[in-house]
């Protein structure tokens, strides 16, 4: 753990955030920037009911949502030059009216302000948060430039952990959750949303939390020894996770999921449906290096594919050759169902039982089962050997 962010005790948190879009500007009047906004709103709701705000939990934060509907208010211009002065002014006047909700009834809320063609008062600054009072009675707010999801959730997280600079920071320099990892670039995807990076002191790195898909062979107790082989099956289920790996999963659903299988059919051929989360197939042909891969949709968008390697599935002779061997474990895993040696009472020296009759005759036929699949496991072996050369003379025109 590197605790690069270090928290002032009893400094602000929102750890509840509900968030409030208001559209400021006449530029707001048009059709296409009212869509933009609109999908901003669909977008950062996918967002925060996915995995991605769960890494705040190490903060104290908790996934905020999003007031489903963008609020327009197109009554009045912003000037051509943002500051916290212009933002927190705005806010007073409007705090209550059109649409916009009032904090004082939730002291939770938090308002993102979104202006067009409108710089800040400072160059090369894209998003702002902080906050203001009336009448004493603080409120929150976040400011960006255009409609972005990066930039709208590099602000939210930075209101939510610090949202009146005596929260989460860098006490040296003031720095917060999403800009230490500037370095980083920023800006990633989850959950198909681009999204801003932030700083784990838990992974002591950048992070962007996403789901992740993966495909494993579940163990079929027939032919678990053996493995993939010509003539056998192998099923392959879907699991989901989250990554970083310690952030946790638990009641966050992948609505409406479809899959989609990918596989060789000239070696295998599925057994059943290949839609759901498992699938289950049947090996017509021995083959090395194969992949069977899953594509995973689901509404709001959202991706996840994942990939599973089978390095080898066995032929006939093989698959003979592994089962005699399996045989040949389990006979010597019973030779340690025998009486174990005995401590000798009157000293240090191991003593031993003398076995009975029927366990003498027991170890015999042990004996002679071991011998006989050693011998079959040699022939089998051998027929192997001589096959690869003989394929091998032919390969090389011997």
């Amino acid at each position: 753990m590197i605790d690069k962010l270090k928290y002032k005790a009893g400094g602000a948190l929102i750890r509840n955030a509900r968030v409030q879009i208001v559209c400021w500007g006449s530029e707001w009047n048009q059709a296409a920037p009212k869509q933009t906004a609109i999908d901003l709103v669909d977008q950062l709701t996918r967002l925060f009911s996915g995995p991605y705000m769960r890494g705040l939990s190490q903060y104290n934060v908790l996934p905020a949502t999003i007031a489903q509907i963008p609020i327009f208010d197109v009554t009045t211009n912003p000037p051509q030059i943002i500051s916290t002065a212009v933002i927190g002014n705005y806010l007073k006047t409007v705090i209550g009216s059109q649409g916009i909700d009032d904090y004082r009834n939730n002291d939770q809320l938090l308002y993102l302000v979104v202006t067009l063609n409108r710089q800040w008062n400072t160059p090369n600054v894209g998003g702002f948060h902080s906050w203001d009072n009336i009448a004493g009675k603080i409120f929150h707010w976040g400011w960006i430039m255009q409609i972005s999801s990066g930039f709208a959730s590099h602000e939210i997280i930075e209101a939510c952990t610090d949202p009146e600079a005596s929260g989460w920071l860098q006490p040296e320099n003031g720095i917060e959750v999403g800009d230490i990892c500037e370095d980083s670039g920023n800006i990633g995807v989850a959950d198909g949303v681009e999204a801003a990076i932030y700083w784990s002191n838990v992974d002591g790195s950048c992070i962007i939390p996403h789901r992740t898909a993966k495909v494993t062979i579940v163990p079929d107790p027939s032919d678990e020894c053996i493995g993939p082989h010509v003539g056998g099956k192998s099923k392959f289920k879907v699991s989901f996770g989250v990554e970083p790996s310690w952030i946790d999963i638990v009641d966050i659903p992948l609505a409406n999921a479809h899959f989609k299988w990918d596989f060789d059919p000239s070696v295998c051929a599925p057994l059943g449906a290949s839609t759901g989360p498992v699938l289950e197939l049947t090996w017509t042909k021995e083959s090395f290096d194969d992949t069977i891969s899953v594509t995973i949709t689901a509404d709001g968008g959202i991706d996840l594919s994942a990939t599973i390697k089978i390095k080898h599935v066995l032929n006939a002779q093989e698959t003979q050759l592994i089962i005699r061997m399996c045989e040949l474990r389990k006979l010597i895993s019973t030779t340690a169902l025998l009486p174990p040696p005995v401590p000798d009472t009157e000293g240090p020296i191991i003593a031993t039982i003398m076995p009975t009759p029927s366990e003498i005759n027991r170890l015999r036929g042990l004996s002679s089962r071991l011998i006989h699949k050693l011998d079959q496991i040699s022939v089998i072996s051998g027929n192997l050997e001589t096959a690869k050369f003989r394929n091998l003379g032919a390969r090389q025109g011997m």
